[in-house]
């Protein structure tokens, strides 16, 4: 009898120590799931910050704009670049509150999207004339662009020309495209650390949902890789550099759409402790060029027309594939 309520005893207290085991490790699991995202924020929450955008605000017709300047006023400098008069400057008022209004509004985004501010205040340098806006970039086109920028580090340069020839749901676009740039080097230096396609195609994404259509882009631009759409960046038409941006940005939000933009903030985040193939490996178990030519190979089959060569990249036995409705 003794014997019997030992056993029973022991089986009792097996069974409360393997009930206190699981909820140990239950609300670790928990712990560690939370502390995956900056600020608590899921995936899906990261979805929904993205899907806000594309709206610009008038300052002119926008009763926050008050507020919204007082908050850019402690993350930015804004000039006029020297070239520029005070005379003139008075002419572009518009400009830069249009610029500074909405660069509080995005900045105020993509701190919740990356789970933290920047650590020091940005420079934004507007100019006027392009010639003087390469100049100080030492990003000569070679054709008129209208309007551009340049970002690096913790400077936004801005051109827009004197005859203010621009929409504003393009200039929009712009600013958020620059200061998403300003977001993304505080993490890595970029050209350097990662290629060209997946800067510009994260900072058109993540500005931008809206793109070309990609089977109109190849049809006019055929690229066979990645380093084919690097090269068209640096192409002598304005026409290949926008097919570049739009390529890249519908690649980056193919990759997203088969994980999430929390993986493509996590690549950024994480590529400066390991170099950008091995960590966009470790994010798709596959190489960029592998995923990439199978993108390309979907347009491939569903549009034969468009005369493609088959390439020697071979999938891994993990890849990605899906066949697109365009």
């Amino acid at each position: 009898m003794k014997r019997n309520t030992k056993v029973a005893i022991g089986i009792i207290a097996s069974l409360i120590f393997a009930l206190q085991v699981y909820f140990v490790a239950a609300a670790a699991i928990a712990i560690y799931q939370r502390s995956q995202s900056p600020n608590n924020s899921s995936a899906l929450e990261y979805e929904s910050l993205v899907d806000n955008r594309h709206e610009y605000i008038d300052p002119e017709e926008n009763a926050s704009t008050e507020g919204l300047l007082k908050y850019a006023d402690d993350r930015f400098y804004f000039e006029f670049s020297p070239e520029i008069s005070y005379e003139d400057s008075i002419n572009y008022q518009y400009e830069e509150d249009f610029i500074l209004t909405n660069l509080a509004s995005e900045y105020d985004r993509y701190a919740r999207l990356f789970g933290e501010e920047l650590p020091y205040k940005i420079r934004v340098l507007y100019f006027d004339n392009q010639a003087d806006y390469e100049k100080a970039t030492q990003q000569p086109y070679g054709y008129d662009i209208g309007y551009g920028g340049y970002t690096f580090a913790g400077e936004i340069n801005i051109y827009m020309g004197s005859d203010l020839a621009y929409s504003k749901q393009d200039f929009f676009k712009l600013i958020s495209h620059e200061l998403f740039h300003a977001f993304q080097f505080r993490y890595y230096l970029a050209v350097i650390t990662t290629p060209r396609w997946f800067d510009e195609g994260l900072a058109d994404y993540f500005s931008d949902t809206k793109s070309a259509s990609v089977r109109a882009t190849l049809e006019d631009y055929p690229v066979d890789s990645l380093n084919d759409l690097d090269r068209l960046f640096n192409g002598d038409s304005l026409g290949k550099a926008n097919a570049a941006y739009d390529l890249s940005n519908n690649f980056i939000a193919y990759l997203a759409s088969q994980s999430s933009d929390k993986v493509i903030i996590d690549i950024i985040k994480n590529v400066t402790y390991s170099d950008f193939e091995t960590q966009f490996y470790k994010e798709f178990e596959a190489y960029p060029e592998e995923v990439f030519h199978n993108w390309i190979l979907n347009y491939m089959e569903n549009y034969s027309s468009l005369g493609y060569k088959v390439g020697s990249y071979l999938p891994a036995s993990n890849m990605i594939y899906i066949r697109f409705i365009v």
